[in-house]
């Protein structure tokens, strides 16, 4: 079985451990490390790219563009992916293209903690957003969110947590 590993940070040798990577490879697991944070981030290109040691049933692609991505997939084919990408259009768009190639897509939270919210100060929030970064970078951020909620497939095959339940005995 192939297990996908699908980030917008560049790979190295501190993610095998941070991914699980060794825990797969362990259960003899093919895992693809789809890189794509040229894609997703291309701001950050010219960044220095760390370094990974090569290794058997590891594989890792570096993908500027989303036909490196299609490639990588289609090479290596069905499988479960986890995916560590933000909301950007890009990783909406990986996301959309591994649901359509029906590989099973699962996240990561570390930690499952209810959020609070105040609605009531939204507007201030707004409004001290688009003084803070312009209007046409605000209007650029709505468009995106707005993209990414209603285009990102949010409908997750798995869910991985660090949370548990602990039983407490008296």
């Amino acid at each position: 079985m192939i297990i996908y590993i699908v980030t917008d940070t560049y790979f190295n040798n501190r993610d095998k451990e941070r991914f699980g990577i060794d825990f797969f490879l362990s259960k003899n697991f093919e895992v693809v490390v789809i890189d794509a944070q040229d894609y997703t981030n291309p701001e950050l290109r010219f960044i220095e790219n760390p370094t990974h040691e090569e290794e058997d049933n590891l594989f890792v692609a570096k993908c500027s563009n989303f036909d490196d991505v299609k490639k990588t997939i289609k090479l290596h084919g069905q499988g479960i992916a986890i995916v560590f990408l933000s909301g950007n259009i890009q990783s909406t768009k990986i996301k959309k293209y591994l649901k359509l190639h029906k590989i099973k897509i699962g996240i990561v939270h570390g930690g499952m903690l209810p959020a609070i919210t105040n609605n009531t100060q939204i507007t201030r929030k707004i409004f001290v957003r688009l003084k803070n970064i312009g209007l046409k970078k605000f209007i650029f951020l709505v468009y995106s969110r707005i993209y990414s909620k209603v285009f990102n497939p949010k409908i997750y095959d798995f869910l991985i947590t660090s949370s548990y339940e602990k039983s407490v005995e008296y």
